[in-house]
């Protein structure tokens, strides 16, 4: 060290943290592209504890963040991706491949929409459109092939609720896995996972992160299907920086959630109560059974 030049001593101790510890008060932001080893020894033990190296691999705030969101929605692991599209993408190219079918709700995000109709069929994924507020409707465009169903817990923008339970049973009955997009409600309502679903997916732009100054999303599920979008995520480059997976973290994230349900619980001037409930509707009793939480 004592013979290096100035200029490499100066990088030198600027890029070492003595008597470093890894439960700090607060979280602090990591933000760097990597994490320096002592030779290539170290870099080997590094890797074999799957440690922190390269940015786009593993970084603290990613994880962290991660770590709440499986606490949050109840899954073995979970993924962050740089937006809710990309956790979407990821997620379902992860389970499907050339040759497969997936079958999905009529009612989406207008950009889910599209990533479905204009991009998955050059990729040679086939995707069908049923009304999923119908369980009948569902199973009778049900195909043998049909690897994947994919709905929202309340869809943007027309609000159209699905009985999950009911979805998950139907996908399962045919061999499927049923992938939930969990925006409009977050967790602190509607916990997919627990309903059987076996992805939930989050733009935790939205209601997650509250203050709209960060975009990204995440996809919470098993370990097995987090190995496939993970190893997925690596090549396709869908990681999220690390402030803004601090700034979505859960220093501002969780303790608002449930109090921003309050409003939608009944609509300004009236006593009647909002979508959960009215008579209406036709799916006043699927919304009640899939809402477990304050809505």
């Amino acid at each position: 060290m004592t013979n290096f030049k100035r200029e490499t001593g100066i990088l030198h101790q600027a890029a070492y943290l003595k008597g470093k510890r890894d439960r700090p008060e607060a979280l602090p932001v990591f933000m760097t592209t990597a994490f320096n080893v002592d030779d290539l020894d170290d870099l080997e033990a590094t890797y074999a504890i799957k440690g922190y190296t390269y940015i786009r691999t593993r970084n603290p705030n990613r994880y962290a963040l991660a770590d709440l969101m499986s606490y949050l929605e109840g899954g073995e692991a979970t993924l962050v991706c740089g937006c809710g599209m990309a956790a979407i993408s990821t997620t379902l190219l992860a389970l499907l491949g050339s040759g497969d079918r997936m079958l999905s709700d009529q009612t989406l995000y207008g950009e889910t929409q599209e990533l479905f109709a204009n991009v998955f069929p050059g990729l040679g994924i086939k995707v069908d459109f049923a009304d999923f507020t119908r369980p009948e409707t569902v199973k009778e465009a049900l195909r043998p092939d049909t690897k994947v169903l994919y709905t929202e817990t309340i869809s943007n923008p027309m609000i159209t609720v699905v009985d999950i339970e009911a979805m998950a049973a139907i996908a399962h009955g045919n061999g499927a896995k049923l992938v939930v997009d969990n925006t409009f409600t977050t967790s602190a309502a509607i916990k997919p996972l627990e309903l059987g679903a076996d992805v939930s997916v989050n733009s935790l732009t939205k209601f997650a992160n509250g203050h709209s100054d960060a975009i990204c999303g995440s996809l919470t599920t098993s370990q097995a299907i987090w190995q496939k979008a993970n190893a997925l995520q690596q090549l396709l480059g869908t990681t999220v920086d690390p402030f803004t997976c601090w700034l979505a973290g859960p220093w501002t994230t969780p303790p608002g959630w449930p109090r921003r349900w309050k409003p939608t619980r009944r609509f300004p001037g009236s006593t009647t109560p909002a979508w959960r409930a009215t008579p209406s509707t036709p799916w006043p009793s699927a919304s009640s059974s899939t809402a477990t939480g304050p809505c």
